[in-house]
């Protein structure tokens, strides 16, 4: 695909269909057998983590919940069995606190742990705290 050097500059599309038709060993690998390094170029192999024995590690409290506090969303774990989902995804603001706090009640959660990021973890400490959950850190 050539083109005129006094026409308009390409469209990142018209960049990728031309890298695409000229470079086919190069495009997108859907496979999870490996992926290429951006620094080295050579292809390394995903490796599966190793899981813990669970089965085996002793149970110390049934009614805490996990949640992991980012900048605009938090992500929250209940023990399974609780609802539906046992892992929900809520916003940062207010009513999705109030929303969440609700929720860890529904499921009969008591404790709460969760990672202190920043200032972020501040709100939703005290609206949980409102609601009579414990609230420990890790």
């Amino acid at each position: 695909m050539q083109r005129d050097k006094r026409a308009r500059p390409w469209t990142p599309l018209e960049r990728l269909q031309v890298f695409l038709q000229t470079r086919p060993d190069l495009a997108i690998n859907q496979s999870k057998e490996g992926y290429m390094s951006k620094r080295r170029g050579k292809v390394k192999t995903e490796q599966k983590a190793a899981k813990p024995e669970l089965q085996n590690l002793p149970i110390l409290n049934l009614d805490a919940a996990a949640v992991d506090i980012g900048q605009e969303q938090h992500c929250v774990a209940v023990p399974a069995g609780r609802d539906t989902e046992s892992v929900r995804s809520f916003g940062a603001f207010s009513v999705d606190l109030h929303a969440m706090a609700h929720w860890l009640k529904q499921c009969g959660v008591k404790s709460v742990v969760m990672e202190s990021t920043g200032v972020y973890w501040i709100a939703p400490f005290q609206i949980l705290e409102q609601y009579g959950l414990e609230v420990l850190f890790s």
